[in-house]
């Protein structure tokens, strides 16, 4: 699409707000019909009871339904981790936990063979254990009225500052099969799966909150990678919505991903047959300015975003930022018609609650915890 006056899609703005409650300023952002929702983060929450009061006070402050989200993935990337949350590991440590239950057998296969074809497949319980964890995290989340956690993350451990041990296993195979299990999870609590960071952030070293990333590898390394897990995923129409990095592949495009019309409408939705909701990754980052020293100011990186194909930007952690942005953009500007109206946000938990799950995956956080310490 090309923005012109009138034509902003409504609904396609995430914004955060600074503490634990909301301010009369806030609401007013809230109203401005560009905003779709929040993102909540640890400064927005205090307890449990505080943070339903909050969630329920920005979903009353519009007269269409407000979104709520989160990053709560766990390991490194979990914003609320007690009081009615469990403090979830890394998801490497699911995989690896489980392999080391069998690590005598595989440690004399692994002196045998090459390391990076000898890994062993995930046992049936570790799928099991993936799947219910997968399952709490997405129930926590919605039994305080968050619609959506940004997971999971699809991207290999394959060397990036940023990534790690978020990435669920270096091989694109087994990270594969882990991701489904979880997402299959989350789904069964009621939560959509937002997938990130398209085509794959695990291989590129910089971290784009800092940096602005440029990979050079060539296209078939990338599609025999870090893509064959959103090309099997997107597959197996798991994946609801996807969240694209700020990462410049320059042998490909040299746009940042989030801001190309090559990977979001050729390859994303045109060869993988995407059809669900594109979030940009926070505007906010200095990979998301492009140049260091002459960054895109935000409404051009909004406009970027959104003509390349996202159907919803996210501007995080810049109050300030965020209402010169929509200082910018009049409510008139803002057109009437939905972009997309293939998502759904009224998610809520189902009203069957799968208790053994929560307890099964209480108990081998409790053990991965153990074992850690050990």
């Amino acid at each position: 699409m090309t923005i012109s006056k009138n034509k902003y899609p409504p609904k396609s703005l995430l914004v955060c707000i600074a503490g634990t409650n909301l301010t009369n300023e806030e609401k007013l952002r809230l109203k401005h019909p560009l905003v779709n929702g929040v993102i909540l983060f640890s400064r927005n929450f205090k307890n449990s009871y505080q943070l339903k009061e909050l969630v329920d006070s920005i979903k009353s402050v519009s007269e269409t339904p407000l979104l709520v989200a989160v990053d709560n993935e766990g390991g490194r990337v979990q914003r609320f981790k007690s009081d009615g949350f469990t403090h979830l590991p890394a998801m490497a440590e699911l995989y690896r936990y489980f392999a080391s239950l069998t690590n005598a057998q595989r440690s004399e296969r692994v002196k045998q063979s090459d390391p990076k074809t000898s890994y062993d497949q995930p046992s049936t319980k570790c799928l099991e254990a993936v799947n219910d964890i997968g399952y709490l995290m997405a129930f926590e989340c919605l039994s305080h009225g968050i619609d959506l956690s940004f997971a999971p993350v699809m991207d290999i451990d394959q060397g990036s500052d940023v990534i790690g041990d978020r990435a669920f296993h270096e091989s694109p195979d087994i990270a594969a099969k882990l991701i489904n299990a979880f997402c299959t999870g989350m789904r069964m609590a009621g939560m959509p799966t937002v997938g990130k960071h398209f085509p794959g952030h695990g291989s590129t070293k910089e971290d784009s909150h800092f940096h602005t990333p440029v990979d050079t590898r060539e296209w078939t390394e990338i599609k025999d990678n870090d893509l064959k897990v959103f090309e099997t995923l997107l597959s197996k129409t798991i994946i609801d919505g996807i969240m694209p990095a700020h990462i410049i592949f320059d042998q490909i495009d040299k746009e940042p991903v989030g801001y190309s019309k090559f990977w979001l409408q050729k390859v994303l939705k045109e060869d993988l047959k995407f059809k669900g909701i594109i979030f940009s990754d926070d505007l906010a980052m200095v990979g998301a300015g492009v140049s260091t020293k002459n960054p895109l100011s935000y409404i051009e990186r909004y406009e970027k975003a959104i003509e390349a194909g996202c159907d919803i930007a996210l501007l995080c952690n810049k109050p300030d930022d965020v209402d010169l942005l929509l200082s910018q953009i009049k409510p008139s500007d803002v057109s009437q018609i939905m972009n997309n109206s293939g998502f759904k946000f009224d998610s809520q938990t189902n009203n069957v609650i799968y208790r053994d799950k929560l307890d099964a995956a209480k108990d081998v956080i409790k053990k991965i915890n153990e074992w850690k310490s050990a």
